[in-house]
Formats: C-alpha cells, structure tokens, sequence
C-alpha cells in the first residue's frame, strides 16, 4: 500500500510540474501509473525530499520516458514516448534531458522515484517505432 500511494504521489508530481513548466495550453497533463488516484490515499502536493547523489548519478545517462496526456475530465488525450541524454538535474529546474532526434530540451519533475533501472535490451517507441538499445533508465 505504501508503494502504491509513492506512485501515485510521483505521477502526481510530474503531472504538476509539466502543467506549470511546459504547457501553455489548457489542458491537464497526467502520467498514466495504472492506478487511480484516491483523496483517501495521502497528500498528493507533498514534494518528495531531492536526492543530490542519484542526481549526480544519471548525468549522462539515457532516459525512456513515457507520459499520458489527459483532459480536465480525465479523458486520454494521448501518450507519448520518448528518450533522452541526461544533461543536467537541479533541485528547482527539474531533469533536463536532451532529445535525440531534435537536440530540443525536455524537464522532468525533479522527482526520482519513478526512475527504475531498464533491464538490458531493446524497446520499441510505439509512436515511431524506432528502437533504443540497452537504455540506463525508465520512467513515467
């Protein structure tokens, strides 16, 4: 249970962030986790403690990131996958990676705990089909 409301605070976490710090649209982001999101399950807005050694650790590193996007009614809007090379980290700024394909930046929420090491091999982007080979880590 404890684990479950983790995941559902750092879902929430991201999905905050990237509303304030990427979009400027209306709408509502979320990270799809597989779990619903329960009042009853604990303070949601409690910012998880920043981790300095696992920041300085996945500098360099190559990320596969996946997000859901969703509507104020929570309605799937779409979902995205992607990777990137870990350019910086910091504590207000978030996870800066950098995209492959376009060079552009992306921020993530300075939150590790959805972060999981990727068992070697390959993973197909189901919005592109390309295929990343031996990644370091994923997230959502």
């Amino acid at each position: 249970m404890k684990r479950l409301i983790q995941i559902a605070i750092s879902a929430m976490a991201i999905a905050i962030f990237i509303l304030t710090n990427c979009c400027s649209q209306n709408k509502k982001h979320d990270i799809d986790t597989g779990f619903h999101r329960n009042s009853e399950q604990g303070n949601m807005s409690k910012r998880p403690k920043y981790d300095h050694l696992f920041a300085g650790q996945i500098i360099g590193k190559r990320v596969l990131v996946g997000i859901t996007y969703r509507d104020s009614d929570d309605n799937f809007v779409e979902q995205k996958q992607f990777y990137g090379e870990v350019i910086r980290v910091g504590e207000v700024e978030g996870i800066v990676l950098r995209i492959p394909i376009s060079g552009k930046e992306f921020k993530l929420p300075p939150d590790f705990r959805n972060f999981a090491e990727a068992a070697p091999g390959e993973y197909r982007l189901r919005s592109t089909g390309e295929v990343i080979v031996n990644p370091d880590y994923t997230t959502t």
